[in-house]
């Protein structure tokens, strides 16, 4: 919808690091069949880890 309103060609997807391998690398494969279809495609993801074992650690 962002993108109809503003008349961008934007992907933005964040979180990626919640996927598994198999979901990640179906999404990879959607993505580039529209890859056409955007300007900029922004992908994201964090690896937590260190904040989780810092946490622990409190």
């Amino acid at each position: 919808m962002f993108n109809a309103l503003n008349q961008f060609r934007i992907l933005m997807l964040d979180n990626l690091d919640g996927l598994d391998d198999e979901s990640c690398q179906l999404l990879f494969g959607l993505i580039q069949k529209d890859l056409d279809d955007y300007d900029h495609v922004f992908l994201a993801s964090a690896n937590e880890s260190l904040e989780r074992a810092a946490m622990a650690r409190l």
